[in-house]
C-alpha cells in the first residue's frame, strides 16, 4: 500500500507500519489532541491551540511525534490497514 493509503488508514484509526521497519514492532498513531492535557496550573493559553498529531511506537512502548522521510513518502510497503 502506499503511503497516502497508510494515511487514509491513519485517519481512521488505523496503526500502519511499513515491512521495511521489520520485527521492531513500530506502527503508526493519530494522537488526538483530546488526548492529552496541558497541567492546570499552567498560565498561558497554549492549550487552546492544542493540535492532532502522528505519533510511532517506539521501543519503550511510548509514542513520539513522528514526520515522514522521503524514503516513506515515496514506499508501497506500507501495511496492517
Amino acid at each position: 500500500m502506499t503511503f497516502g493509503e497508510a494515511l487514509e488508514c491513519l485517519k481512521k484509526r488505523g496503526n500502519p507500519s511499513r515491512e521495511a521497519w521489520g520485527e521492531s514492532g513500530a506502527f503508526l498513531e493519530l494522537i488526538d489532541a483530546s488526548a492529552y492535557e496541558i497541567p492546570a496550573d499552567e498560565t498561558s493559553t497554549r492549550h487552546d491551540n492544542k493540535r492532532s498529531w502522528i505519533g510511532v511506537l517506539t521501543p519503550d512502548a511510548s509514542f513520539s511525534p513522528w514526520s515522514p522521510s522521503h524514503e516513506d513518502l515515496l514506499a508501497d510497503d506500507w501495511e496492517n490497514c
